[in-house]
């Protein structure tokens, strides 16, 4: 299995835009955009392996304004929307399960920025992008996720 493949925590793309969206990306003018609202996901779009636009395992879900990704199903939460521009500024921590296969492998996530192409260019799972790397231990390496779109 390439470095590239995450397979613990499902991957967190906080800057994908969604495919095939010709507009502009939106730049900050007077004041920070703040992309997660802690209520809900409104304006991001997930995008799992086996479920594809859908989440019916509740692997995305929001509690008391945090983010919980379960892990449970390999893919994605994705922006509707395209940034640039940008600075962003996130904050974890590792939960207490992981699944099958890597219940006895270190926990292994990441955040996707400048992401292009079809949802699933990458092992049929994500988008081609810049990664950086969130994986227990050895946090903020940036890895190329190269995908199977010629551009």
């Amino acid at each position: 299995m390439s470095r590239c493949s995450l397979v613990s925590l499902v991957v967190m793309v906080a800057l994908c835009p969604a495919p095939g969206r010709a507009d502009e990306p939106i730049v900050p003018k007077d004041a920070p955009i703040k992309l997660f609202n802690g209520k809900d996901l409104t304006g991001f779009y997930t995008f799992l392996q086996d479920s594809k636009y859908e989440d019916p395992q509740d692997v995305f879900t929001v509690k008391d304004g945090i983010l919980i990704i379960s892990g449970q199903e390999l893919g994605s939460l994705n922006t509707k929307n395209r940034y640039a521009n940008y600075h962003l500024v996130c904050e974890f921590r590792w939960g207490k399960r992981t699944w099958a296969p890597r219940e006895t492998k270190t926990k292994d996530s990441g955040i996707l920025v400048h992401c292009f192409g079809p949802d699933d260019a990458y092992g049929g799972i994500w988008m081609s992008c810049i990664e950086a790397q969130v994986i227990q231990g050895g946090c903020g390496d940036f890895i190329l996720v190269c995908g199977n779109d010629p551009g």
